[in-house]
């Protein structure tokens, strides 16, 4: 095999048979090695690592999968399922290019699909790697791919065929992604095992709820109100703190280590200002190995957690794939790839997702501008039948709702959480239950009722389109306090006047 100028002599991986195999060239300015450390065992694989300026240590994987494979015979797919997380281990990103002759009517626009075809497709989900090829490469196939872990950095164009061969040439460029884009996020963690209740419940007892919502008749400013003495209070006697995290923190990871760095951090600045100070000094190294202490500990919690749940046995797939990706350090940016909207447009960071979601949910569960309470069906045969007028809402009955919240439910866009709803409600039950009943009363809920932190899951099929998720819908908990309550009435009710279940 020639080599080429101004590029390296080839990386290879030749056929047992003659002719054929894998060969990659790599410009001569570039650091690259051959991965031996990855087995091809036998496949007609090559592993590189590339030390690139933009994009760090890239793991580069080219992959030949013949054309007269079995449309059945994922071997080449389970063999790249098997190696990639060794190869996450070595580099910052991952390249997965080649003739992979899959066929997926759904995910590559085939006019079939085959079990090779969704294994490839499962594959590329479960690493959170972007398919970017999407206009055909032979015919009107598109076999060959460009898979990677780059979403919205990767630019490509397709050329004409070279000599004889029949398929198109493909042109992928990389852009210049920049550390700084890392994604992060920000939390609140609350520290209930530190928290003061009693204090808290005092605190609670010694406002003057009826004074403090007496004035308003309006729902929405006697919400405002009940919500915001509760935040107070748990800012008061609740130690919090905010909580930065970002995609490639280890599964271990918690406030506490985040806490122990950054007290390392500052007895090292202080130190390096006074290199000849002997306290610094021992203060910086008991702050080491205070770091290491706490580390050390989160993560054997971890794995005690890993074992239990590994060891109970009830595990559903989806979660047991989870716990297998983190204890193999498999790291994702985002559960969801990246989504093509229904312009053909890549949405790859997750405001761009949001945005995607949020245009294709408000569609999809928009009421039709017609409807009103004029044209719901009239009731039909049941004219004799009771009508329910008024459902009341005694304090009593509110704090044992609230006294049987699960603590561990997801809060609310109010940040309110059900652990202190729960912790005080014998303290909260009759400010709530006179809202409760002004809201009843007035046919109005308060308008933060009405928002909900809307979370994706997944369906079925294709995981970047955005037609097969649905959306689930984080309300406050304390409007689900008063619809259970309702609820109750109403079945009590109906059972009660033997209300057939057609009407």
């Amino acid at each position: 095999m020639s080599t080429i100028p101004g590029y390296a002599a080839p990386i290879r991986q030749d056929r047992t048979a003659s002719g054929g195999g894998v060969a990659v060239w790599v410009k001569s300015n570039l650091h690259a090695r051959h991965l031996d450390a990855i087995d091809c065992k036998g496949f007609e694989v090559v592993w590189l690592l590339v030390d690139s300026c933009s994009h760090g240590k890239v793991v580069v994987c080219a992959v030949y999968r013949s054309g007269s494979s079995s449309p059945s015979d994922c071997s080449v797919i389970d063999y790249l399922d098997s190696s990639l997380p060794a190869a996450q281990q070595l580099g910052d990103h991952v390249v997965i290019a080649g003739d992979f002759n899959v066929h997926n009517s759904a995910w590559l626009k085939s006019s079939k699909t085959t079990l090779a075809g969704l294994a490839l497709e499962d594959l590329a989900s479960a690493y959170c790697l972007t398919q970017h090829i999407t206009d055909p490469t032979r015919g009107d196939a598109i076999l060959d791919l460009v898979l990677s872990d780059l979403p919205g950095h990767v630019s490509t164009s397709i050329c004409k065929p070279l000599g004889r061969s029949d398929h198109a040439v493909i042109i992928a460029d990389f852009l210049t992604v920049s550390p700084s884009e890392e994604e992060s996020s920000t939390r609140t963690v609350w520290r209930y095992n530190k928290a003061d209740w009693s204090r808290l419940r005092a605190h609670f007892r010694s406002v003057d709820w009826l004074q403090v919502t007496a004035p308003h008749t309006d729902c929405n400013k006697v919400w405002d109100v009940i919500s915001e003495t509760i935040l107070v209070g748990m800012h008061r006697f609740i130690p919090c703190k905010q909580y930065t995290t970002t995609p490639s923190d280890p599964p271990w990871w918690n406030p506490e280590c985040l806490d122990a760095v950054v007290l390392k951090e500052q007895a090292w600045r202080r130190w390096r200002r006074f290199p000849s100070s002997e306290p610094l000094k021992q203060t910086f190294l008991q702050s080491v190995n205070h770091a290491s202490t706490v580390m050390d500990t989160a993560r054997l919690a971890w794995e005690r957690r890993v074992r239990a749940k590994l060891c109970a046995g009830n595990l559903r797939d989806k979660q047991w794939w989870s716990v297998m990706k983190s204890v193999a350090g498999v790291k994702r940016s985002s559960d969801i790839p990246t989504l093509i909207d229904a312009h053909g447009q890549e949405c790859a960071t997750n405001l761009a997702k949001a945005n995607c979601f949020g245009s294709f949910f408000s569609k999809k569960c928009s009421l039709a501008s017609d409807i009103s309470v004029d044209s719901l069906p009239a009731a039909s045969g049941h004219s004799k039948t009771p009508s329910v007028t008024r459902i009341h809402f005694r304090a009593d009955t509110v704090r044992r709702h609230l006294a049987r919240l699960d603590s561990s439910k997801a809060t609310g866009p109010d940040n309110i959480p059900a652990r202190v709803l729960k912790e005080c409600a014998t303290e909260l039950a009759g400010p709530l239950a006179r809202l409760f009943s002004l809201s009843f009363s007035t046919g109005h809920q308060p308008q933060a009722w009405k928002v909900a932190r809307v979370v994706p899951v997944y369906k079925k099929s294709s995981k970047s389109a955005e037609k097969n998720y649905r959306p689930v819908s984080l309300l406050s908990i304390c409007s689900k306090v008063m619809e259970s309550i309702i609820n109750r009435q109403l079945m009590n009710f109906l059972e009660g006047q033997n209300v057939p279940a057609e009407a």
